[in-house]
This record gives C-alpha cells, structure tokens and sequence, in this order.
C-alpha cells in the first residue's frame, strides 16, 4: 500500500470516528448537562433525617420501658418478654435507619449534589437548656 493511500485511509478514519461517536450517544445534549435535582435530594436526606428521628424515638421509649420493667418485678412473662422483643426491635430499626442516612449522604456526594443542599436539609441541632 502506498504512502498516499495510508495517509487518506487514516484520514477518512479520523473524520467518520467522531460521527459514529455523537450517532452512538442516545441522549440528547442538554439531558447530558442537567445535573441533580435539588428538590429531589433535598427531600431525600430530609426523609432520611426523619426516619433517624423516629427511630431514635422509638428507641428511647422502649429503653424507658425496660428501665421500668426492671424497677417493677411485677412484669413478667409474656410483658417481659414484649419489652425486651420491642427494645431489640427498635434498636435494629435505629441502626437500619441511621445505615440507610448514610447511604443517601453517600449517593448525594457521587451524584455531585453540592453540600448547600445537604446542608439545607439536615435539621437544626437542639440548642441546650441555659
């Protein structure tokens, strides 16, 4: 093959490669430059929170009551035994809840979701009693 014929091979390659590329691409531009949704994230981490607050909730009352339970001996059998399932029940519900918080913060950080947005769905500390 001579010199002149590689040289227009390799040219008519290097022009049709970046039209194959833009045909091979199903979506359309401006799908490729929207990034997240701000009301989207925002709302997620926000039921996330909500569901750790619930779960934390939960938590307490059931450590309250097995606290009672063991200041009454009155409780026993099958009471003792709904206590203690509740408090394991809540505690496991407290750790998914608080594991799924931690999965959605992480699935924001890879979508790219600037920290403003998080920062705007995450709740208030509690302010301590002067």
């Amino acid at each position: 093959m001579s010199g002149a014929k590689l040289l227009a091979g390799l040219l008519a390659a290097v022009l049709a490669f970046p039209l194959l590329a833009v045909a091979a691409d199903p979506l359309p531009l401006d799908a490729q430059i929207q990034g997240p949704d701000k009301t989207t994230w925002v709302s997620r981490v926000r039921e996330a929170y909500a569901a750790v607050a619930e779960a934390r909730s939960r938590d307490l009352l059931a450590q309250e009551a097995y606290t009672r339970m063991r200041h009454r001996p009155s409780e026993r059998g099958g009471e003792k035994a709904a206590i203690l399932e509740e408090l394991t029940a809540a505690k496991t519900h407290l750790d998914d809840a608080e594991a799924r918080l931690e999965q959605v913060l992480e699935e924001a950080r890879r979508a790219g979701v600037p920290p403003g947005w998080i920062r705007e769905a995450t709740p208030a500390a509690p302010q301590p009693a002067r």
